[in-house]
């Protein structure tokens, strides 16, 4: 279920770092390389707004959890219209081998 693509993430993050490098951050170049990072993300999640799409729902990527790749949070939500609306806000962790960005995250600030 929680089939991200985060090569897509990574590549949004480099793409959105060159851009701003490149153009700062008020130019309209930047907001177009900001736009295509911004379409980037939405397909890396398509696997999981297909599922969801199957259960009549709805998600939306919403933190990456300080982590560019690996665990993030998400909503999974009713339709606009919905006799029963509701909102469930859901966490994907990571492996072992990343459970130091999974620590990092849960830190009290």
């Amino acid at each position: 279920m929680y089939e991200r693509k985060d090569q897509l993430v990574v590549q949004a993050k480099e793409v959105v770092s060159t851009a701003y490098e490149a153009f700062g951050d008020t130019s309209d170049a930047f907001y177009k390389q900001l736009e295509d990072a911004a379409q980037m993300l939405v397909l890396s999640e398509g696997r999981i707004a297909a599922q969801a799409a199957e259960w009549g729902l709805r998600f939306e990527g919403v933190s990456d959890l300080n982590s560019v790749a690996g665990s993030f949070a998400g909503l999974f939500f009713s339709k606009p219209g919905s006799l029963k609306p509701f909102l469930v806000l859901t966490f994907k962790g990571t492996s072992l081998c990343l459970s130091s960005s999974c620590a990092h995250s849960t830190e009290h600030r």
